[in-house]
């Protein structure tokens, strides 16, 4: 295995590949937003939003096979015929979910729609055809999952971030097509972003039919899979949790709360899954050679990539979450024409925990990589479980959303010290105070910038809202981008 200090380069050319396609992605698809909730209006975007959380809860099982596969096509890139079996064997899991995913999906969501959900009566059909192009749609997710896989496990980066910004502007155009439709708009955006699925799956297909040996002429296969199949499931025991945590406690909202919410909560959770991609699309260039480096048994190389991906993750997540702790009223007043009522109380909660998402990302690759993720998948999952239930409690019986979605700050906290004990116990020369320092200090960078953004906005809280906002940001980003501008030179300097 080559030394990092070659491939850093490398790296950090792929992390700012995907860093600057996911730039334009939150833009564009900020604005895909805001003219989706204009032309379906709150009520339509509400069942939207709460069939969403529906079909992700039995999405979750999606990121757990494809984290898998990644790990394991990574570890075999060198040797050709275990490749081509491992790749067969994940396909295999794959489609096999593709199946069951839309089976159990929709008889579920009809029945929650018919006697849970607060939905008018009138609006049951529609949502019903909702959930079924949703449930397809998330089943053609699960088999891009695994081309996926096998795209950031060759490291083309640059591929992935052409076919993603194909993808967000097929969005952006059903979007300025519902909002120019005179009727059926609710279920013409469902059809056409089954169809913007369809696309990007078969571009996904192409591309590592053409490119990769290993995804050529498939049979599937049954057997050898019982390794592959452990890891996604006790790494799916943890993420079911997390996703219960996010979706089911949405689900909820609706129940005791009503579509206002469900609207005010699905825009919410649109800013912090930008803030969140953020994170996870640098991480992403960082996380095959975390792999690499485990299966060539070269720890100490893996805890420098680890440690480099903190350095750049963690500024870049705290660049578009911090502003909107500073400003969020102001900046759901410029995307939205009209902002759902409770959405500005709720957005600061929910987007508390993408704080913590870099880390918790850097140090469950780290497990990963290793294979042996049982226990720490029981004890995340355990503690993502009480989250859950406590987030339940306090609906029913404060009725007070904010605590819900506040809950899973400690609990990440808790499940990032699970993973660091767990990779310290398992791997040889892990060094996890290398990992803690480096992220340490990356949030403490970011402080400075938090104390003169808030300054400047004191001072220039006059001023027109959009020059305030733009003036508040940019301030905080400049500062911290200087404070944070030896992320990339520390990057090669030897771990002490």
């Amino acid at each position: 295995m080559d030394n990092l200090s070659t491939d850093n380069p490398h790296h950090r050319r792929n992390a700012m590949i995907l860093t600057l396609r996911m730039m334009i992605a939150i833009a564009v698809g900020f604005y895909t937003s805001r003219l989706v909730l204009s032309a379906l209006g709150i009520d339509d975007f509400g069942i939207v939003g709460v069939i969403s959380a529906i079909v992700g809860t039995f999405s979750f099982i999606n990121s757990s096979l494809t984290e898998s596969s990644s790990r394991f096509i990574a570890c075999e890139i060198n040797s050709a015929t275990h490749l081509h079996h491992i790749f067969s064997n994940a396909l295999t899991l794959h489609l096999i979910y593709a199946i069951l995913l839309p089976v159990v999906a929709i008889p579920t969501g009809l029945l929650l729609i018919r006697y849970w959900l607060t939905i008018p009566h009138s609006m049951t059909g529609p949502a019903s055809f909702v959930l079924v192009l949703a449930s397809l749609s998330a089943a053609l997710s699960v088999v891009r999952g695994v081309y996926a896989a096998a795209v950031t496990a060759h490291e083309k980066m640059s591929f992935y971030a052409i076919v993603e910004s194909i993808n967000v502007s097929l969005r952006l155009g059903v979007a300025v097509y519902v909002s120019i439709a005179h009727e059926f708009k609710l279920e013409t955006y469902a059809l056409l972003s089954l169809l913007c699925e369809i696309s990007v799956t078969a571009i996904y297909i192409f591309y590592c039919k053409l490119h990769f040996s290993e995804c050529r002429d498939q049979k599937l296969r049954i057997n050898s899979i019982k390794k592959m199949a452990l890891l996604s499931g006790w790494d799916l025991s943890s993420r079911i949790t997390g996703t219960l945590t996010v979706n089911a406690t949405d689900v909820c909202l609706n129940i005791f709360f009503g579509l206002g919410y469900s609207a005010a909560v699905a825009l919410c959770r649109k800013v912090a899954q930008a803030a969140t991609n953020m994170a996870g699309s640098p991480a992403m260039a960082f996380k095959p050679a975390i792999f690499k480096h485990f299966a060539s048994d070269d720890i100490r190389e893996m805890t420098k990539v680890m440690t480099d991906a903190c350095r750049l993750c963690i500024p870049l997540t705290c660049m578009i979450t911090v502003p909107v702790f500073l400003c969020g009223d102001r900046l759901l007043c410029l995307w939205l024409d009209s902002v759902p009522a409770h959405t500005t109380s709720l957005l600061p909660a929910v987007m508390a925990v993408v704080v913590l998402e870099p880390l918790l990302r850097i140090t469950s690759s780290a497990v990963m990589a290793t294979g042996r993720i049982k226990l720490v998948s029981i004890l995340n999952g355990s503690i993502t479980s009480l989250s859950f239930a406590a987030s339940f409690i306090v609906l029913k019986n404060w009725q007070s959303p904010l605590i819900a979605y506040l809950i899973p700050v400690p609990c990440a906290m808790t499940c990032i010290f699970f993973n660091l004990l767990a990779a310290n116990r398992t791997i040889r020369q892990f060094d996890v105070a290398a990992i803690v320092h480096s992220a340490f200090w990356s949030y403490c960078k970011c402080v400075p910038g938090v104390i003169v953004a808030v300054v400047i906005m004191k001072i220039c809280g006059n001023i027109h809202i959009l020059a305030n906002v733009a003036l508040t940001t940019a301030t905080y980003v400049a500062v911290t981008a200087m404070i944070c501008r030896s992320a990339f030179t520390k990057a090669q300097r030897p771990i002490t």
